[in-house]
Formats: C-alpha cells, sequence, structure tokens
C-alpha cells in the first residue's frame, strides 16, 4: 500500500512538474525577435500577474509579465517592455496601438495574421470570443480581420480570394467563438493553408 502512495505521489508531482514547463522565449527588440535571437530562455511558461497571483494566459495578455529562469530567479517585464515572446509553442507580439500581445498566427512578407480575445458581457458573467488581426508588415498597426478591410487593403492583390475564403472558413469553423490551445493549432495550419502561395 505504501509503494502505491509513493508512486501516485511521484506520478502526481511529475505531471505537476511537466504542467508547468515549457520552452519559453524574450525577445526585446523587434531585430532579436525577427531573427530568432532570444534575450532571456527558459524551460518554464511566461505567466500574467493577476490580482490573486500570477497565471498564464490564452492568446493575448497586457499585464506584468513574469518568467522564471533556469537559475531559479525571476524576471519580470512590464507591458510593452519586450518586443515579444514565446511560450506553449506560441509566439506572441507586442501592439503599441492596443497596448497589448497578440498571439501569432501567421507571418509573411504580404500579410501576418493575430489573434485576440474579446470579452462580452452576457447573463451570469461573460463570454470571450476571439478576434482576428491582421497587419502588413511585423510592427505595423494591427487591423480587424473582415470582410470590408481585405476589400479595401487588398483589392488588386493576388490574395484578396484566399483572404474572403479563410474569413469565411473561420466563421463556418467556429474558430472566432473562445478557441482552445488545441484548435489555434488546427486554425494555425488552415492560415498556412489558404495563405500559402509557394
Amino acid at each position: 500500500m505504501k509503494k502505491t502512495w509513493v508512486l501516485l505521489f511521484l506520478l502526481f508531482v511529475s505531471t505537476f512538474t511537466y504542467a508547468n514547463h515549457d520552452s519559453s522565449k524574450i525577445y526585446i527588440t523587434k531585430n532579436s525577435f525577427i531573427n530568432n535571437h532570444a534575450d532571456y530562455s527558459s524551460d518554464y511558461f511566461v505567466k500574467e500577474k493577476y490580482w490573486f497571483g500570477w497565471s498564464g494566459f490564452s492568446f493575448q495578455t497586457e499585464g506584468l509579465l513574469r518568467l522564471k529562469l533556469s537559475n531559479g530567479n525571476y524576471k519580470e517585464f512590464s507591458p510593452g517592455s519586450i518586443y515579444g515572446f514565446t511560450t506553449g509553442g506560441i509566439k506572441y507580439i507586442y501592439s503599441s496601438a492596443k497596448n497589448k500581445y497578440f498571439a501569432i498566427l501567421f507571418e509573411d512578407k504580404l500579410i501576418n495574421f493575430f489573434v485576440g480575445e474579446n470579452e462580452k458581457a452576457v447573463y451570469k458573467g461573460l463570454v470571450v470570443d476571439n478576434i482576428f488581426y491582421y497587419s502588413k508588415s511585423i510592427g505595423s498597426d494591427l487591423k480587424i480581420f473582415n470582410k470590408e478591410n481585405i476589400n479595401r487593403d487588398f483589392n488588386n492583390s493576388e490574395i484578396l480570394l484566399p483572404l474572403l475564403n479563410l474569413e469565411a472558413e473561420i466563421h463556418k469553423k467556429s474558430l472566432d467563438k473562445d478557441m482552445h490551445k488545441k484548435q489555434f493549432f488546427q486554425c494555425k495550419k488552415l492560415v498556412e493553408k489558404y495563405l500559402s502561395l509557394d
């Protein structure tokens, strides 16, 4: 019986350890971000400061960030003090216009694609929907990904039709409704499918 409890305890500890570890990278400048030269690296998730403590986040963050370093010390980053970061297999970039970090779905010379969150008050609580953005270059202003903006900004572009088809597919698959992490990577493949023109 004692061996069973020891085994269960070790299983719990290993699960907890795994759940709190990841390969994270912090990029202070645009240059380090573009060239994938991390200023800080760690085997732990990036966490965001909430009123009750530090926690993970989904596809956007706007608060104080903290990363546990390999030496056991913590490094904190105020909003906008870093250009971007990677955690949980997802890359994030800071939008100075919106004062938030957004998850990147796709990077290309013609278009960059992002996802964030939109909280809506409903009866008995909040609903979090996803909102998609794009920009024409890394670091430029983010625009909401909708038919009106697509038609205006890509009217004579080879990617106009793929973008319109992608916008329709996102709604058809309800990817704009409280997407979880597994769906994020499915959405990433969907965006690549429509926008990879090679």
